[in-house]
């Protein structure tokens, strides 16, 4: 996805501040945030996330660093 844009640059990033996607992440929601996280399957995995849908449920209260990664919509195939 993206292979348009300079390794390890995130989506998020390139559209926020240069218009990139007509200013839209992946799903085609305005990008009002430039933070964002490339993670390889390998780290992904040793993080123990696993392939994740979107999500528009309110973010974990507790959970640990896990969960919040999660939130953040990280994808990955095994």
């Amino acid at each position: 996805m993206f292979k348009d844009l300079p390794l390890g640059k995130p989506e998020a990033q390139a559209a926020f501040y240069e218009g990139y996607n007509g200013g839209e992440d992946q799903f085609g929601r305005k990008v009002t945030n430039p933070a964002g996280i490339d993670l390889t399957p390998y780290v992904a995995s040793q993080l123990g996330l696993g392939y994740r849908t979107p999500r528009e449920d309110p973010p974990p209260s507790g959970g640990g660093m896990k969960a919040a990664l999660e939130h953040l919509f990280l994808f990955w195939y095994t």
